[in-house]
């Protein structure tokens, strides 16, 4: 496996664990105090909002360069493979890569966020749940 299979596949996992993460904190166990909870709410948001400006930049390149892609690029790179113009493969290539790598930047930060709003929602229904409680003892 050559390095940017292996890069790739890394970042792969890193976010199937973050998905799991999800499953086990948010959707999870019971017997999560709602004082971890709302400790681990607020370190997510920290690394939110430490991250948000650069995800910005990223998700702009990303959708950027999707849309840039056309047939006419396409066209480009038949004629640099007939040409045998090895420069510009190699640069198609990096290129390539490094949008691939920020693309699971981006996809970490959107799984980040997707925790913290299931960890909103597990805190809301809670609150609502006491809510209640409370309403039927005092009436």
């Amino acid at each position: 496996m050559d390095e940017l299979q292996q890069l790739l596949q890394k970042r792969l996992s890193k976010l199937e664990h973050a998905i799991c993460s999800i499953k086990s904190r948010a959707i999870g166990s019971s017997d999560t105090t709602e004082v971890e909870l709302l400790a681990y709410l607020a370190e997510l948001e920290l690394h939110i909002d430490a991250q948000l400006v650069r995800i910005e930049q990223i998700g702009h390149r990303v959708i950027s360069s999707h849309e840039s892609t056309s047939a006419a690029i396409a066209d480009d790179v038949d004629e640099w493979k007939q040409r045998g113009d090895l420069k510009r493969l190699r640069r198609r290539s990096m290129d390539a890569a490094a949008l691939a790598t920020e693309a699971f930047e981006f996809a970490e930060f959107a799984v980040k966020k997707a925790e913290h709003a299931a960890l909103e929602a597990r805190l809301a229904k809670a609150d609502a749940d006491k809510a209640e409680a409370h309403a039927s003892c005092v009436s």
